[in-house]
């Protein structure tokens, strides 16, 4: 019920030029009939005096705000459609259970299907770039201890060194399976959040302001990873939403702050590679769209994936519409030991 309802209004208003706000009544309408109940109301007025200044642009149909740092130029412009698409995560994962807890001798088991890009360089300097498929399943320890069984194989070729490519096919389908273990270096997703500024506390803490849980994301943003802040924010995201050790409260502040990233905007019904629905918001940089899959009822990530939408320079001839990268999350839960499933 709840995609044909997504499709319905995708159809009859489209992201842009929504001026009259039609396309934001009809999903808000669409968040009542998800989860068979009316929105609550927020526990804080949109405009909250924070390190974000919050303004509303009469009759856009967007909200917005300026993200510190920028010198007053960096509106970040939310379609009110995708503000309330994410909302519905947000209050989804406010909902849900508090995250697994990982006891002593314990592991969190995940079962994800991944479809990746590859660049490999022989010995001989022949450069090849091609799609991966691996089915991995890893037990991760309250330590950061690890065990990673992946099964992986070259399935297409992109650029470069066509021989090169069926080289590294062959030698996949040669080794088979893998199975390893490394001690307890990693850290957790919640470790690295804490580690760039933005920890769980903090976040939950701005659960139901996205104005400051976007300002606290910008500013971690920079020490996270090595993209532009803008970009890794939606990256801090998909983390936090992926085999994430996060509360349910900082997963909803992670939803309500990605309506605010530049860019990001709801794309409605979506269906991941296992054949399940969702709602889909995605993000589009240097001719790459990154889209990240969610289901609405339960906020857990269903699926990511990046598309090519137009020339790549580092993809030279690669047609649009091609997925260059894939992960599919089908199970995860707490158990006793590194060889156990759910």
């Amino acid at each position: 019920m709840a995609a044909d309802t997504i499709h319905r209004v995708d159809a009859a208003y489209p992201p842009a030029g929504d001026a009259d706000g039609a396309r934001e009544a009809a999903l808000h309408a669409l968040a009542r009939e998800i989860d068979g109940t009316p929105r609550r109301p927020r526990r804080r007025a949109l405009m909250v005096a924070t390190g974000a200044v919050a303004v509303t642009l009469a009759g856009a149909g967007v909200v917005g705000l300026v993200l510190p740092g920028d010198g007053g130029q960096g509106l970040a412009r939310a379609d009110a459609a995708t503000v309330r698409v994410l909302e519905t995560g947000a209050d989804a994962a406010e909902r849900a259970p508090g995250g697994p807890v990982v006891g002593r001798g314990q592991y969190l088991y995940t079962h994800s299907q991944n479809l990746v890009q590859v660049t490999s360089v022989a010995v001989g300097g022949a450069e090849t770039t091609y799609l991966e498929r691996n089915e991995r399943r890893s037990w991760i320890g309250p330590d950061g201890s690890l065990r990673l069984v992946s099964d992986s194989a070259a399935v297409r070729f992109l650029t470069g060194d066509r021989a090169a490519y069926e080289a590294e096919r062959a030698r996949l389908t040669q080794e088979g399976p893998s199975d390893d273990r490394y001690p307890g270096e990693d850290v957790t997703t919640a470790d690295a959040f804490a580690n760039a500024g933005a920890s769980d506390a903090d976040l939950a803490e701005r659960y139901d302001d996205p104005q400051a849980a976007a300002d606290l994301l910008h500013e971690a943003a920079g020490r996270y990873g090595g993209k532009e802040a803008v970009d890794e924010m939606f990256v801090m995201v998909g983390d936090g939403l992926r085999e994430s050790d996060l509360s349910p409260r900082a997963r909803a502040a992670l939803f309500r702050a990605a309506a605010y990233i530049p860019g990001v905007m709801a794309d409605g019904e979506a269906r991941d590679s296992a054949g399940r629905a969702g709602i889909a918001v995605s993000r589009e940089q240097d001719g790459v769209r990154e889209e990240l899959i969610f289901d609405p009822r339960t906020s857990a990530l269903l699926e990511e994936r990046s598309v090519v939408t137009g020339p790549v320079d580092r993809l030279p001839g690669v047609p649009p519409g091609t997925v260059i990268s894939r992960g599919t999350y089908l199970e995860t839960g707490v158990v006793d030991s590194d060889t156990a499933t759910p």
